[in-house]
């Protein structure tokens, strides 16, 4: 972080950001931008306009410095104001230059995040997202794009791919293998609802984000988004997940999925604590055979090998997400971006649901979702669960039944055909995956 306030010191003028979403995620994402010096939030959109005015006011800024701009003439208007409050997305389309440096995404929505993330693209704005709902359903495609466009496309710090990330980056550099690198959850329902996760919502918070989390589908979609980046796809459909604690990972792991056969990394996860108040830990079982490393870690009280734990016990959300920002315009840096597509989140029934039903959102009471090898399933078969809000059935499915493209109608619109191009470019001869 030392680098990031050097550089924003020396950069002269304050990094503008343009934040997406002003929900839980974003509106704390906005607080500690204006904490942080040399950074400014000089656009918040949302849909709920009176999010974007309440949190601005909650951060101090009065309201003659506030331009609501509610039209492409109003934003004629943005040299006068230094902050821009925006409901509708499509108006940024009219005027892409605003005085921003970098977009920070955080809708949770498919749809508005790969409408988001094209206009980014287009216009050669960096492009930050904690939206895994987008990233592991269509991120691939829209990776290319940023590439052939020369322009950064991420994840964020935080969130508990970012935070594995930086594990990564630094087990690997030491000259670790990572095996198994995963995510704690506290709880796990696959047929919870919105309604029943009422009481766990905090202020400003998304019921059906919270189901999502509760069900599953979040945790498989996070560990999805670094499978990726990362080329580490689930050893089974769904994951392990065992319930342990912390000094059992290593050997729960070694007796699941014998860790000395494995070949390249894996995600999975445990559940329940594995620690007394933990925060959302991380962790990675990485191996080395190296003989010096070895007697390293022995001296430091990491055991004798060659398999070792590396335990973050926490991620810290919004309050981290400010580091992958800053990075990707002073350093042209991305914390993690897929490279290959060997994980699918895949929908399954949380009941019978009967022809011709519309399925809901993420997180509601129609499907929860496990992460598959992409190879277990074709890609003609597979129907991510992001897509799975604009499907209806076209048949019957009996509960915890996985839902295919076959048996589905999809909508036309842009987060559909972008998963269809992105099929089409992992099934071509040249791409990696094959």
């Amino acid at each position: 972080m030392r680098l990031i306030t050097e550089a924003l010191a020396k950069r002269g003028a304050p990094v503008n950001v343009a934040l997406i979403g002003c929900g839980w995620w974003g509106s704390g994402v906005a607080k500690y931008l204006f904490r942080t010096d040399n950074m400014h939030p000089r656009l918040l959109l949302d849909k709920d306009i009176e999010k974007c005015l309440g949190l601005y006011r909650a951060c101090g800024i009065s309201r003659d410095r506030i331009l609501v701009a509610d039209s492409p003439k109003a934003l004629d208007r943005t040299a006068t104001c230094s902050c821009i409050a925006m409901a509708d997305i499509s108006l940024l389309e009219t005027r892409p230059k605003l005085d921003i440096d970098v977009i920070h995404e955080s809708t949770g929505e498919v749809l508005a995040g790969a409408q988001t993330a094209l206009f980014a693209i287009e216009n050669r704005i960096p492009f930050t997202t904690v939206n895994s709902e987008m990233d592991a359903t269509v991120g691939l495609v829209l990776a290319e794009k940023a590439r052939q466009a020369q322009v950064i496309y991420t994840n964020t710090d935080g969130d508990q791919p970012g935070c594995l990330a930086r594990m990564l980056d630094d087990i690997t550099r030491w000259g670790f293998e990572p095996v198994i690198v995963g995510n704690n959850k506290l709880f796990l329902d696959h047929y919870q609802t919105p309604e029943g996760v009422l009481p766990w919502v905090p202020k400003g918070g998304n019921p059906h984000m919270m189901s999502a989390a509760a069900d599953g589908s979040k945790l498989s979609l996070e560990l999805c988004v670094v499978a990726n980046a990362y080329n580490y796809p689930p050893l089974k459909r769904g994951m392990y997940g065992p319930e342990i604690k912390k000094p059992d990972i290593i050997k729960t792991f070694d007796r699941l999925a014998g860790l000395s056969r494995l070949n390249g990394g894996h995600i999975d996860y445990t559940l329940g604590s594995t620690e007394p108040d933990m925060g959302g830990p991380v962790f990675v079982i990485a191996r080395t055979d190296d003989p010096r490393l070895k007697a390293e870690m022995k001296h430091y009280k990491k055991g004798s090998g060659p398999f070792y734990l590396f335990f973050r016990d926490h991620h810290l959300g919004s309050i981290e997400a400010p580091a992958t920002i800053a990075e990707a315009v002073l350093f042209n840096s991305a914390a993690l971006s897929p490279r290959v597509w060997c994980a699918d989140t895949i929908p399954l029934a949380k009941k019978d649901l009967p022809a011709g039903k519309k399925l809901d959102l993420m997180g509601g009471c129609d499907y929860y979702g496990l992460a598959e090898k992409v190879d277990s399933l074709s890609q003609q078969e597979i129907l991510p669960i992001g897509l799975a809000e604009y499907a209806t059935l076209k048949q019957d499915i009996q509960k915890d039944r996985i839902i295919t493209r076959n048996m589905v109608d999809l909508e036309d619109n842009l987060a559909v055909r972008l998963r269809k191009e992105q099929d089409r470019m992992v099934s071509a001869p040249e791409h990696p995956n094959r």
